[in-house]
């Protein structure tokens, strides 16, 4: 008889002792004493409350092509740790006539008691998975209360360096660099801008950091600065959005100044608006198509005429970075805006197109309905089956049978599987509801669309594009010969991508 072993441990689990080599061990010696042929082997590593493992689909696969007779797994909690789910591959694995072994009890066979059995250990399971979830956040919060910040990973802020072990790390100030953060700091006290102060930096030869796994690039980014700036990990405020906690850490400049630096910028920020020549439409919306950074506007006037024209670049590729991106093209920003523009009142909010788009998620969607009605049927039964057992229960104990207390301690399982049945119930059912709601809702989601083409207006200015665009998600990939271009409507009625497709170059 031919057999697939599956083994699982999730990150939680490394120190305990369900380690994969000693599972595969125990399931190979199962095997061989009860005389299945082992033909694969398949493992995951990862947390045993979800469906969608692939070394899990993989034995799913065997079994629903009848390539194996048999599945062997060390443990039932390594299957699952959610008592439903358990039961629902128990029931596909019977249904598709294919035994199920657990090194630790032996075959799964299906009879009351077994069935009663297995509700215990999945009930177990399931309980030990909330206590496993519950501990490792309050160990992450503790870890944080005592200055040992989660997310920073190999690569803290600029300024800081790790101290320690790998499991009692703490951040330390790197004094060489805080340094350089002081007179940043200092420097934007003073008004001095970030673009300025990226410049000097890089006069002074002080070399920035290098982003992850690259190495350091020998110039300044303005971005950089700002962002440094603006992080207050710096005034000994590390932030943790996960827990929404602030976790104490060696300060580099104090409290005072950093609230200081935080109006100037401000400041800054509005001068800047009063300053603008002008506005690029396009802005934050356009990337180069060569190395996925983004583009940005610059103005360049001509000796002969003094008139500044105005460009999109690739910023990677701008004198103000390393050329770290051959795209050296720029784009006549007012070319480009108008071409943009025009694709969006003709093409983007065309109505045909717009309902081919919610045509075509449809038939998408058609698939996931089916798989999700399938699955909320195997649910379905297990409450069903629960609700029966437990009505047989009385009657057992009205003819006398059974105890109260052997009653009560049944019933107990039965209902805790009907709760862990009805939460997966209720995960399906809102999903359907979302499908639901993109077909009820096509014509408030056309009636959206036609208000909001007839608002548009041919010589709108770049504030009003940039507020189409934003309601549009339009986003804009330049490459040599062609712009790709894509959009996306947003409403009560659902997300929908009504266009995508590249229009012709404009230099």
């Amino acid at each position: 008889m031919h057999a697939v072993i599956y083994a699982r441990v999730s990150t939680e689990e490394q120190g305990d002792n369900f380690s994969i080599p000693a599972q595969l061990a125990a399931c190979r010696e199962y095997a061989e004493r009860n005389g299945l042929q082992v033909v694969a082997e398949c493992i995951d590593t990862m947390s045993g409350a979800r469906l969608d493992r692939p070394g899990l689909q993989q034995v799913r696969d065997l079994v629903s092509q009848q390539l194996v007779q048999a599945v062997i797994v060390y443990h039932q909690d390594r299957l699952s740790r959610n008592l439903a789910h358990f039961l629902y591959l128990r029931d596909e694995f019977q249904n598709a006539r294919i035994a199920l072994h657990f090194t630790t009890l032996g075959q799964a066979r299906d009879t009351p008691e077994d069935k009663l059995i297995q509700n215990m250990i999945g009930s177990f399971a399931e309980h030990e998975r909330l206590r496993i979830i519950e501990r490792t956040k309050q160990g992450r919060r503790a870890r944080l209360l005592s200055g040992k910040p989660l997310g920073l990973g190999n690569h803290p802020a600029y300024g800081y360096h790790w101290h320690g072990t790998k499991h009692d790390r703490h951040l330390h100030i790197n004094e060489a660099e805080a340094a350089i953060v002081r007179r940043i700091f200092a420097w934007a006290l003073e008004g001095v801008p970030t673009q300025r102060i990226a410049k000097l930096l890089t006069d002074m030869g002080v070399t920035p950091r290098g982003r992850a796994g690259r190495p350091p690039r020998p110039e300044w980014d303005h971005t950089t600065v700002a962002g440094m700036l603006r992080n207050p990990v710096y005034k000994g405020q590390y932030y943790s959005a996960a827990h929404n906690l602030f976790v104490p850490v060696p300060a580099i400049v104090d409290a005072e100044t950093w609230e200081a630096v935080q109006e100037q910028l401000t400041r800054n920020q509005a001068m800047a608006k009063r300053n603008a020549k002008r506005v690029y439409s396009l802005r934050g919306r356009i990337r180069c198509g060569i190395c996925g950074n983004r583009m940005s506007g610059n103005g360049a006037g001509t000796r002969a005429s003094g008139k500044t024209y105005h460009y999109y670049m690739c910023h990677a590729a701008k004198g103000a970075l390393i050329a770290s991106c051959n795209h050296g093209t720029s784009y006549r920003a007012e070319r480009l805006e108008a071409l943009v523009w025009q694709w969006v009142i003709e093409t983007v909010l065309d109505e045909t197109r717009l309902v081919r788009a919610i045509e075509a998620a449809r038939a998408n969607e058609a698939g996931q309905r089916e798989a999700l009605e399938h699955e909320r049927a195997a649910y379905a039964r297990q409450i069903a089956e629960a609700g029966t057992r437990t009505a047989r229960l009385i009657e057992l104990y009205t003819a006398g049978v059974c105890t109260l207390d052997e009653v009560a301690a049944t019933k107990k399982q039965y209902e805790l599987q009907r709760q862990s049945a009805q939460r997966e119930l209720d995960r399906i059912d809102a999903q359907l509801a979302a499908l639901n709601s993109h077909h009820a809702n096509r014509d408030a989601l056309l009636a959206m669309a036609r208000a909001l083409k007839a608002a548009l207006q041919i010589e709108a200015t770049p504030e009003e594009q940039m507020k189409v665009y934003e309601a549009l998600d339009v986003q804009v990939v330049v490459r040599e010969n062609n712009i790709d271009v894509r959009a996306v409507l947003t409403g009560d009625a659902g997300t929908f991508l009504i266009a995508g497709e590249p229009i012709s170059s404009a230099r």
